[in-house]
């Protein structure tokens, strides 16, 4: 089923027909029909060949073939299908979602261990650093210590 907003003449004949209205289109200046999907091709090409009855029901012109019950039915089929198929798809995302959500305290818990294993990173490099600077400082005296003698 298509739908179209459509505007009529004084006799009900379909004048503009839009597939979408736009921000410059005024809702209440338009009636909202649905066309049959196998109509959808002639109603696009030759709109201003259908009416609108009182009712608000579209009227093809009479030389557009009757739709049967059966080929109704198809169609409404088609539809169901299209609609289980979405509606699987929305299950089997929705319990994706559902288990990625359970996730996610245990990754916020890594992510406290990780940043409290970096601090004791960091702490440890501060000690390892202050420990090369000591070093270099007693290898510095032993150094001086070691050229003093030497010039004895």
């Amino acid at each position: 089923m298509a739908q179209y907003y459509v505007q009529t003449d004084s006799d009900g004949y379909i004048t503009k027909a839009l597939a979408a209205l736009t921000e410059q289109d005024n809702a209440a200046d338009y009636q909202l029909i649905m066309i049959a999907s196998q109509y959808d091709n002639q109603f696009a090409t030759n709109f201003t060949k259908w009416r609108i009855s009182e009712l608000g029901v579209p009227l093809a012109p009479g030389n557009l073939p009757k739709v049967t019950v059966e080929e109704f039915n198809q169609t409404l089929q088609g539809y169901k299908e299209q609609l289980e198929a979405a509606n699987e798809t929305i299950a089997d995302q929705t319990k994706q979602l559902s288990q990625l959500s359970e996730l996610v305290p245990q990754v916020q818990e890594m992510v406290i261990q990780l940043t409290q294993m970096q601090g004791q990173t960091d702490t440890t490099m501060k000690q390892v650093q202050q420990m090369i600077i000591q070093l270099t400082q007693a290898m510095g005296q032993l150094s001086a210590g070691t050229t003093t003698e030497e010039g004895k």
